[in-house]
């Protein structure tokens, strides 16, 4: 496989994707990659068997039929910008960021950036390898409505 310079990389439990997700997906795709060029792709990733998470309603496959079929339908200006992953969706058992990082990497040799949402940021210790995962992405945090990310940025 040809590397990307700078990925740009969403997850989550997409039970289902929504509106709020397409919006981010949307503004991520238009402000990072097509008028700044700071990634070069935007991955989808739906978690297979999340462990943080309860256990999503619908199947794993159902959700990355969702996902895909969401994605398909944003306009093709923004859709051409985004490659959805069933990396997770592959996984048997639980499915930690730090193991699709590392698989990720196997496969291509970029820079990653993990988006994660400000109601996520208080967890990120708790997260499986942690301080390893820091080591080998960016993170970019954005703000939910609802949660602060003020007490972290001290």
């Amino acid at each position: 496989m040809t590397a990307i310079n700078n990925f740009a990389v969403f997850g989550g439990t997409f039970d289902p994707i929504h509106r709020g997700h397409l919006h981010l997906i949307s503004t991520i795709v238009e402000k990072t990659i097509i008028n700044a060029r700071t990634f070069d792709e935007l991955l989808v990733i739906p978690s297979g068997e999340p462990w943080m998470r309860e256990v999503p309603v619908a199947s794993k496959e159902d959700r990355l039929e969702m996902v895909e079929l969401a994605i398909s339908e944003l306009p093709h200006e923004i859709s051409e910008h985004i490659r959805v992953s069933d990396i997770e969706i592959a996984r048997t058992g639980p499915t930690y960021a730090i193991d699709t990082v590392l698989d990720l990497q196997a496969d291509l040799d970029a820079k990653w950036t993990m988006i994660i949402g400000s109601d996520v940021l208080a967890s990120l210790p708790k997260w499986r390898s942690f301080d390893e995962l820091a080591r080998l992405v960016d993170f970019l945090v954005v703000k939910r409505p609802g949660s602060t990310i003020e007490r972290f940025l001290k």
